[in-house]
């Protein structure tokens, strides 16, 4: 059973996420609330805005981000296992983000997640420099 927290500003967001994540096989919701604060542990972080990642401590499980700002992706990076999804996903799309993270696997709708792969890093450049 794959234990998840639902983090989303509104009342409403948090219900139809917990709602949707729960009718999901091996999905158990440990915890829903407006603030990371305070949660206990679980397995994946859903987190409905890109606000609640500046409030992140280190150690945090793996982060599955609801955006449709392909420019938020880059706020992901500084976690060791993250996905991003656009806020519209489908159950099926949602099941198989959960399940890959928690597998410790990177998660990205290619549209959001186009601006990373298009990133060359320097030191791969400097070596094809050489």
């Amino acid at each position: 059973m794959i234990r998840v927290a639902v983090v989303a500003p509104g009342m409403a967001l948090r219900i139809g996420l917990r709602e949707v994540l729960r009718s999901l096989p091996d999905v158990e919701v440990a915890a829903e609330s407006s603030s990371p604060h305070g949660l206990p542990p679980v397995d994946v972080l859903v987190l409905a805005s890109a606000d609640a990642l500046a409030e992140l401590e280190e150690g945090v499980p793996p982060v599955l981000l609801l955006s449709n700002d392909p420019g938020e992706v880059i706020h992901l990076t500084d976690f060791t296992v993250w996905g991003i999804l656009p806020r519209e996903a489908s159950p099926e799309e949602l099941s198989a983000a959960v399940h890959a993270l928690a597998e410790g696997l990177w998660v990205g709708s290619p549209a959001l997640a186009q601006s990373l792969l298009d990133r060359q890093p320097v030191s791969m450049l400097d070596d094809a420099e050489r």
